[in-house]
């Protein structure tokens, strides 16, 4: 059991870590994951090329991303931020294997990144703030 513990917070803090340099290389900001499956971006850079496209707070960016990604994005307004900051949480979720048999696979990958899921779900994100930082 704390092998496998081990093994999931490891995979875990890899794919959080892909997901804070996919976000912080666009120019968003956001804290380095410490520990867990999320990481919580600061979008606000890119306000104005936001709202060039209707999206003004966290709720309508919470649902332009999840329909954008395909996958669920909480606006920051489910945590207790101010509608109007383009805040949001990103999981380590989508970048695994729907399956049992996926995700054990990742658990003991010499590298988790190397798997669809993560490079799908990393490259959608990537092509999302490409959009809005001119990427």
């Amino acid at each position: 059991v704390t092998e496998r513990l081990r093994a999931a917070a490891r995979l875990h803090g890899i794919l959080a870590a892909a997901l804070y340099r996919t976000v912080v290389r666009h120019g968003a900001l956001c804290r380095p994951p410490r520990a867990g499956d999320r990481i919580y971006a600061d979008l606000g850079p890119f306000g104005d090329a936001l709202a060039a496209r209707g999206i003004g707070d966290s709720v309508e960016l919470e649902a332009h991303l999840t329909r954008r990604l395909g996958f669920p994005v909480a606006g920051g307004h489910r945590f207790g931020d101010p509608p109007d900051a383009l805040r949001v949480r990103f999981t380590t979720e989508p970048l695994l294997a729907p399956d049992g048999p996926g995700r054990l696979r990742a658990l003991t990958a010499a590298d988790p990144l190397d798997s669809p899921h993560a490079a799908r779900s990393l490259t959608l994100v990537t092509r999302a703030l490409d959009e809005w930082s001119g990427g």
